[in-house]
């Protein structure tokens, strides 16, 4: 089916899955541990010398989305055997003066990788959350803004166990949403096509790394680790009852805000 994709006669021998793919892919995740600032023109290579080789037929799409997944999987059971020692968790207690310290020791990643998160997947994936026609295995979480008071969603892994919602993030006290809990700890969770809310606490002296472990999401995580600068685990204690009232729109948030 995917061999459609491309235009004309395929390619005359098969190789699935395409090794230079998984290779490629798998140098770019290590790669952009060390250097973040390749993460972006390394993608950008990677993509589209991967698709010239559908388009000069010396690969089925399947083949190139086949050594894809074998990277991922391989970046994730490498996590799973051996996690990160290095990482630098949060434990330590927040700063009332600044909003808790920034997070991580890498600058130049947590901006790069915000950038990437922020203004490229969070925008394709957080639309597709809002309407329910994402897998379950993300969750979109809505926080209320510190200084504007508009509801802020942001795409997170699905973390619900049981009665509660378990986040481990990205870059710790320098997520937004992390500094907007830390200014109104209640929230709101969706998870499928049903809206959970309840309050977030801040686990300062939680294991992020064993949590991570503890919720198994090796694909997700693996991800997490590869772009994240300071893991920060927040434990959201979930409502009774689900399918809350949806909350004013944003537009209607201004307007009581300039009424003011």
């Amino acid at each position: 089916m995917l061999s459609l994709i491309a235009s004309g006669p395929g390619p005359l021998t098969s190789s699935f899955p395409s090794g230079h793919t998984a290779s490629d892919l798998g140098f770019l995740f290590g790669a952009s541990q060390v250097l973040p600032l390749l993460l972006i023109p390394g993608t950008v290579a990677t993509a589209c010398s991967h698709w010239s080789l559908v388009r000069r037929r010396k690969h089925y799409p399947s083949d190139v989305i086949g050594g894809g997944a074998i990277a991922v999987v391989v970046a994730a059971a490498a996590w799973k055997l051996r996690p990160p020692t290095d990482r630098h968790t949060a434990r330590q207690a927040p700063s009332t003066a600044q909003g808790g310290p920034l997070a991580g020791r890498r600058p130049v990643k947590r901006a790069v990788m915000r950038f990437v998160t922020n203004q490229l997947l969070n925008r394709l994936t957080r639309p597709l959350l809002e309407r329910g026609l994402w897998p379950r295995t993300q969750a979109l979480i809505e926080t209320t803004g510190r200084t504007s008071g508009v509801p802020r969603r942001v795409p997170v892994g699905n973390g619900l166990r049981d009665k509660q919602f378990w986040i481990v993030t990205e870059h710790g006290y320098g997520a937004d949403y992390v500094r907007n809990i830390q200014q109104n700890p209640g929230m709101r969770v969706k998870v499928g096509r049903h809206w959970h809310s309840g309050t977030a606490k801040i686990l300062t002296d939680d294991d992020a790394l064993a949590r991570l472990r503890w919720l198994k999401r090796p694909v997700n995580d693996a991800l997490l680790l590869l772009i994240g600068t300071q893991q920060l685990t927040i434990r959201v204690d979930l409502d009774k009852t689900t399918d809350h009232p949806k909350p004013a729109s944003r537009l209607a948030c201004v307007r009581r805000l300039a009424a003011r």
